[in-house]
């Protein structure tokens, strides 16, 4: 079954799939003396099946570090991250690298500001590669892929090309279709929409919802108003963690 219109999950009954709770990170500046920079301190929230939760504050307020410390990008210098990863409850910021791959394979998905693939490497294999890795049949997958970036109304000319050859909105289409289109319960996302046109924005604004109705959580970046507005649920002001650094 395509994951998009799967059933969400009872959200009651499971607890929440993340729940952050006194994060804090410093960023020394070696190059500087050692100055130190705080960026968060006493950082918390909880992220629950089914709901899309925005990160709000101004530039510099440490929106995007504290998403990459969810990823496990960032190490923390205290706090605790867990994410529910099946019957295992996983802290981010105490595990190995190795269980962090897992953990992302299996149950975080990542959709950044910019795209990283492997050069030479066409649009539909960048796409159907996280449905492959999943054990999905080669041609199922590949289906997928191309039905997904017609969506987002990517020409199938491109398809067979590699992304950095694009345009900056046509590799952003690209990384959202990577991002979405394999199941993971947790899914994070940074401005996901920022090099979009108007018609795409929408597009993606339905492909949220989906997710969310399928029972995946959300943890996004959202400066474009009338998306945050569309699809989250609720707002998490980072500037209350940034004034306590």
């Amino acid at each position: 079954m395509n994951e998009l219109t799967s059933e969400p999950m009872n959200r009651s009954l499971l607890g929440p799939i993340l729940s952050v709770s006194g994060v804090a990170k410093t960023f020394v500046l070696h190059l500087r003396e050692g100055a130190r920079l705080p960026v968060v301190n006493g950082a918390g929230f909880e992220l629950f099946a089914g709901e899309c939760v925005a990160l709000g504050g101004p530039s510099g307020a440490g929106k995007s570090s504290l998403l990459k410390m969810v990823y496990g990008n960032y190490r923390v210098d205290a706090g605790a991250i867990l994410v529910r990863d099946g019957a295992e409850t996983v802290d981010v910021a105490r595990t190995s690298p190795r269980r962090l791959i897992r953990l992302r394979e299996d149950t975080m998905g990542y959709v950044s500001q910019f795209l990283r693939v492997i050069p030479r490497v066409g649009a539909l294999d960048v796409v159907a590669e996280p449905l492959i890795g999943d054990g999905v049949p080669c041609e199922e997958a590949t289906a997928r892929a191309g039905e997904l970036l017609a969506r987002l109304n990517l020409p199938e000319r491109l398809w067979s090309l590699p992304p950095a050859t694009f345009s900056g909105g046509e590799q952003q289409r690209v990384n959202i279709a990577r991002g979405l289109i394999a199941h993971r319960p947790l899914l994070l996302m940074d401005e996901p929409t920022a090099s979009l046109d108007a018609a795409n924005r929408q597009v993606v604004v339905g492909l949220i919802e989906e997710k969310k109705r399928a029972g995946v959580a959300i943890l996004g970046i959202f400066h474009d108003t009338e998306v945050r507005e569309a699809v989250c649920d609720r707002v998490i002001d980072v500037t209350d963690f940034a004034q306590a650094a």
